[in-house]
């Protein structure tokens, strides 16, 4: 008996008709692939999609991955089809291109057989040059079975990661060395099968939450698949999942059926969404909107010289530490911040500003009939805000950064220790790269704080209605709503960025974050002072592998322990937790603040 017939000896008739016709089916495109939609965690939106095969035979129908791909493993053609979906893949992404509509990444699986049958990695290359397609395009997703079988394997992956693709470990936990798999091999990415953990009890949630937080520890992004509960989702947010898949979001389908099942569904893709709400202070400068609706903020990033700017970010010790141990900054609600009357001030400014001139109303009457805002929109936002303030306080997130001036480093700043009474503060001094990173995964945006006057708000705000009549032909061009929403939303951002002048020494910049039924940022109930609360949390280092972001090594530039007799004590702590979480030079990172304790 020759190979092949050994291969298919004991076969029922239907596997040795696939065996025998793997190459017939790719040549009349009786596989197809199907694609299944990848949520990230931290918006709700796709951000990705897994390359699935499927086979449909003229005699026996739709055949399922389980059969044909146990039968191609068994007769090892498995890099014939993994192949065929690569070409497919590089198609559909060569399309779109072409079509000038949004991309997104797509993962396909490759298996042990796809690199021992041959150079595997120049056919992808071949693939993705014919197309002339950004290898960032493309992930490979593996399992840790490969990696018993021969060193040749190791030798591939390397090769993809560098050529610029990403490779993720498929189906982590499932089999009996995924540590040592992680341990010795470098990933961009690992996938939590959640089915391998049901039912979804409390101590699979432990399990799962351990993964992620060992995942984080070590540098690696976390996406799990076969989500299929809203409880599931919910809980793979909380505890920092940064991707999510399965049917609960979208079943694999052809991509344009995807898609469309996604947005009946409320499901938007990332690469196709203009939300007002999610800016950059770079996109800010770029918009069109910037100069019109927020003139002052405008002309502070116009004189900021970015690059060159550091930022600190102050904390209690004890907040240092769990920040450290999570790589997230904390938001805390604006109601429990030292400063939460400053919201107080910017809405009495607004305030003033409105009502003391009649001639000012008639103006913003004037532009809201123009644009078609309504007659009453200024009078409704401004009822709103002083009727639910305190929602708005309590709802609305904050993480403070002050500007770190050269003859601060190792020091800090005398008013900053002094605001941390008897406790022992912590100063986080960040990169710049880390604090100006593109945001638009993430729902919250960044702003300067501004220092002024009533005089110097009600001119601001003047400047602004100047702006809008002057911008009112182009303003018309786009969707009331959308004008409105920018309107709005820059105003918002101005109340909760403007502080009385007396504060101007704190040289202070903002993330603000509104609480949204979609998008949210991972968050943990922590107390605070005695205060049980709401803690969101920033990622320090990007929101995911799709955009760019710095590690904690390159983010952090030293920490300063404040003015306390302990701080030797502390000092000695961060170091040690600094080197636990595998932060090179530790010691030289830490310093003491020299400002003398009184």
């Amino acid at each position: 008996m020759d190979t092949a017939n050994a291969k298919l000896a004991g076969k029922t008739s239907l596997e040795c008709y696939l065996a025998e016709h793997i190459d017939e089916a790719i040549e009349r495109h009786e596989i197809t692939v199907h694609y299944q939609p990848i949520i990230r965690s931290l918006t709700g939106k796709i951000c990705a999609f897994e390359a699935l095969a499927r086979w449909t035979d003229p005699i026996y129908g739709t055949i399922t991955p389980s059969v044909f791909l146990g039968v191609l493993e068994a007769t090892n053609q498995t890099h014939k089809l993994d192949l065929a979906v690569v070409k497919e893949v590089c198609q559909t992404l060569a399309s779109r291109q072409q079509q000038n509509q949004p991309q997104l990444p797509i993962s396909l699986n490759l298996s042990r057989l796809d690199f021992l049958a041959g150079d595997f990695f120049a056919l992808v290359e071949a693939a993705m040059d014919q197309y002339q397609l950004p290898r960032e395009l493309l992930r490979i997703e593996v399992t840790e079975n490969i990696f018993a079988q021969d060193k040749r394997i190791e030798s591939s992956l390397k090769r993809f990661q560098a050529a610029g693709y990403l490779v993720w470990l498929d189906d982590f936990g499932e089999g009996s060395s995924s540590l040592n798999v992680l341990k010795n091999h470098q990933f961009e990415a690992l996938k939590i099968d959640m089915r391998f953990l049901a039912p979804f009890s409390p101590r699979a949630k432990t399990i799962i939450e351990s993964a992620v937080c060992m995942a984080k520890k070590v540098g690696i992004h976390t996406i799990a698949e076969g989500v299929e509960t809203k409880e599931q989702a919910d809980f793979l947010t909380k505890i920092g999942c940064e991707k999510m898949q399965g049917f609960y979001f979208g079943r694999p389908m052809p991509l344009e059926k995807a898609l469309a099942a996604c947005e009946e569904n409320g499901i938007a893709t990332e690469a196709n969404t203009a939300d007002s709400r999610i800016r950059t202070a770079e996109a800010y400068d770029r918009g069109e909107y910037l100069k019109i609706f927020q003139p002052i903020y405008a002309r502070r990033l116009e004189e900021t010289k970015l690059e060159n700017m550091h930022f600190a970010y102050y904390t209690s010790a004890t907040t240092g530490i769990n920040i450290l141990k999570g790589r997230h900054l904390w938001m805390r609600a604006a109601a429990c911040m030292n400063d939460y009357r400053e919201i107080d001030y910017g809405i009495q400014l607004l305030n003033h500003t409105i009502y003391s001139s009649a001639a000012r109303r008639q103006r913003i009457q004037a532009i809201s009939q123009q644009l078609h805002w309504g007659s009453n929109m200024l009078e409704s936002l401004l009822s709103d805000l002083n009727r639910n303030e305190q929602q708005y306080i309590t709802h609305t997130y904050l993480a403070c950064v002050s500007e770190h001036a050269p003859a601060e480093k190792g020091r800090g700043r005398l008013s900053m220790w002094r605001a941390y009474g008897r406790k022992t503060g912590v100063a986080f001094v960040l990169n710049p790269n880390a604090i100006f990173r593109p945001l638009e995964p993430l729902p919250l945006l960044l702003s300067p704080v501004e220092y002024l006057t009533q005089e110097q708000f009600s001119a601001g705000f003047d400047w602004m209605l100047e702006n809008i009549e002057r911008s009112l032909a182009t303003l018309q061009e786009h969707p009331s709503t959308q004008v409105l929403n920018y309107f709005v939303d820059m105003l918002m951002t101005s109340l909760f960025s403007i502080k009385n002048p007396g504060f101007v020494e704190e040289r202070e910049w903002r993330f603000i974050y509104k609480e949204s039924s979609q998008g949210r940022l991972a968050y943990d109930i922590e107390v605070i002072d005695g205060i049980p609360q709401i803690i969101y949390k920033l990622p320090i280092c990007g929101p995911g592998d799709d955009y760019p972001g710095l590690p904690l090594q390159e983010a952090l530039e030293e920490i300063i322990i404040g003015p306390s007799q302990y701080a030797e004590v502390i000092r000695t702590a961060y170091v040690k937790l600094l080197e636990e979480i595998g932060i090179n030079n530790a010691a030289r990172l830490v310093s003491k603040s020299n400002i003398p304790l009184r």
